[in-house]
């Protein structure tokens, strides 16, 4: 994300094309290939197509937290917002392992 944003400063504070352009260069030389698309993406207004989909996510939430997809659902009306719900859903200790997963 650092990288990203020096990138970002170097596009602002240059008004010289070929500046720009090898601003550019080198981002992409340097940066993450998984870093990227989601670079190109906000560049040219297009999303990536998601690795996983939401009706996925939600499949998922409902089977470990193992209630009824109803109840899921009409939670979700009531919280709004699908992360959250899930965060609420999911058994704690499920989501500590998560936490353990990504925190390495």
């Amino acid at each position: 994300m650092k990288r990203f944003a020096e990138l970002i400063q170097q596009l602002e504070t240059s008004n010289k094309t070929n500046d720009k352009i090898a601003a550019l260069v080198d981002y992409f030389n340097e940066a993450d290939d998984l870093d990227k698309p989601y670079v190109i993406a906000m560049f040219t207004g297009k999303r990536p197509k998601r690795p996983v989909s939401t009706a996925l996510i939600k499949l998922w939430a409902v089977e470990l937290s193992e209630i009824p997809e109803w109840l899921f659902t009409e939670s979700y009306h009531n919280v709004g917002d699908l992360s959250e719900t899930i965060a609420l859903i999911l058994p704690l200790l499920f989501r500590f392992q998560i936490v353990n997963y990504t925190n390495g």
